[in-house]
């Protein structure tokens, strides 16, 4: 039968990756100091940052509908959906749950800001709203959910978005019919793709601009006082992406986890520059389909997906922010308290769209499913930023080891191109 086929040319990061990693990290820390030293420069730096992140964002729900189209026209039409979405969820849910295990083991041994030692950053302190119960969250998830796409991309709802895509791909596979559409969803993600090279090319400059405006705004003072609570949730999320990820990736996907941190560093550079796992994904899915060399029909269904609901950082730091805003305020959480803690952290950290600091306002359900004081989440608001940076890296590393998980368990090593079907 005919078809056509997904991009099998390698398409367009044509940036040196050591290269490109040492200048954004250099760009990285003379913002810092120049942000230091000329706080006055924060607001006009800004501009620069809006710019770059704006621009990779502007990218994301155009690439995610186009490439998540044209693969499930191919997986639905050779059966084989089913498989990667099984295997998908499995290890989504068992990395995020891991990582919150992490996370409280940590902050139980360390007990960050017991003592009331840091007490006095609870007065006037901001209050963040969001919501008050899991069902209340599951309300507005579900509105989300589905909604009219025109109104989804014009709200920038990457997971209304996403279930359109995965519906309609499935239904234009099932068509027998759908060769030529698929191939064109194929071009125009590839064309995408292209534009994302242009944008990564001021990734340095939009690197020094963040970091500077940044760090001109808030100061180092927050990070000294939140000291303790800082290592711990960096330590958390250091062990998840370093240790177990690569762990998971070697016993399940028999990868390297040296070549996958090798085939990882751009978009883990890009992660922590931006914050934003949405913003990241064009670049998650090259390192996926060049340097890791993941089916298309793989990567551009695990990585949209794994940028929407798997967020194994953003779990970790939930559940150890809420013991240490316990800890401050003198509010002891037995183990039950922390089973629930542990439950509504995956949850909400499913619900935090793969934007910047979004666990901030998912936290409320956090702290409400076990009685602590939203006024706590002020108190970690200085500090949230280069924490939110920490673990979007770790959410894409997360997203990006699920690929070759998946690839392996799914069985798929090889592209099949036919969108009308299998040959009988």
């Amino acid at each position: 039968m005919s078809g056509c086929a997904l991009p099998a040319k390698k398409t367009n990061l044509k940036v040196d990756t050591m290269r490109f990693a040492f200048l954004t990290l250099g760009a990285l820390i003379f913002g810092a100091i120049f942000g230091s030293f000329v706080p006055a420069s924060g607001p006009f730096l800004a501009l620069g940052g809006t710019l770059f992140v704006g621009a990779l964002k502007a990218l994301v729900l155009p690439i995610i509908f186009c490439s998540v189209v044209a693969s499930m026209a191919r997986l639905g039409a050779q059966g084989r959906i089913g498989g990667i979405l099984g295997v998908s969820f499995v290890y989504f849910l068992a990395t995020m749950v891991a990582a919150v295990v992490i996370g409280l083991f940590l902050v139980n041994v360390i007990a960050p800001g017991s003592g009331g030692e840091l007490a006095a950053l609870a007065a006037d302190t901001p209050t963040i709203s969001g919501p008050s119960s899991p069902l209340e969250f599951l309300q507005a998830q579900a509105k989300k959910l589905v909604q009219d796409p025109i109104q989804a991309w014009s709200r920038n709802n990457i997971l209304a978005i996403l279930v359109f895509a995965l519906a309609f791909g499935l239904a234009l596979g099932k068509t027998g019919r759908g060769d030529g559409l698929a191939h064109g969803f194929d071009v125009a993600s590839d064309a995408l793709g292209r534009l994302v090279t242009l944008v990564l090319y001021a990734t340095p400059v939009g690197v020094f601009c963040l970091a500077a405006k940044q760090v001109a705004q808030t100061g180092w003072e927050p990070i000294l006082k939140l000291g303790s609570y800082v290592l711990v949730v960096a330590g958390g999320l250091a062990f998840h992406g370093l240790i177990l990820l690569p762990l998971i990736i070697w016993l399940f996907a028999k990868r390297s986890p040296l070549a996958f941190f090798k085939a990882a560093l751009k978009p883990l550079t890009v992660a922590f520059a931006t914050a934003s796992s949405a913003a990241t994904l064009p670049v998650t899915m090259e390192a996926a389909e060049e340097a890791l060399d993941v089916p298309p029909t793989v990567s551009r269904v695990v990585l949209p997906l794994g940028a929407t609901v798997n967020m194994d950082g953003t779990a970790l730091y939930e559940a150890v922010a809420a013991l240490f805003i316990a800890n401050l305020y003198g509010i002891h959480l037995d183990l039950g308290a922390q089973l629930i803690v542990a439950v509504t952290a995956c949850l909400a950290a499913i619900g935090a769209a793969g934007i910047p600091s979004a666990g901030l306002v998912t936290m409320a359900l956090v702290l409400s499913a076990v009685g602590l004081p939203l006024e706590g989440i002020g108190m970690i608001l200085a500090v949230d930023r280069f924490l939110d940076m920490m673990r979007t890296s770790v959410n894409v590393l997360g997203d990006l080891g699920g690929t070759v998980v998946v690839q392996r368990f799914a069985s798929i090593e090889t592209v099949d191109t036919s969108v009308g079907g299998v040959d009988d």
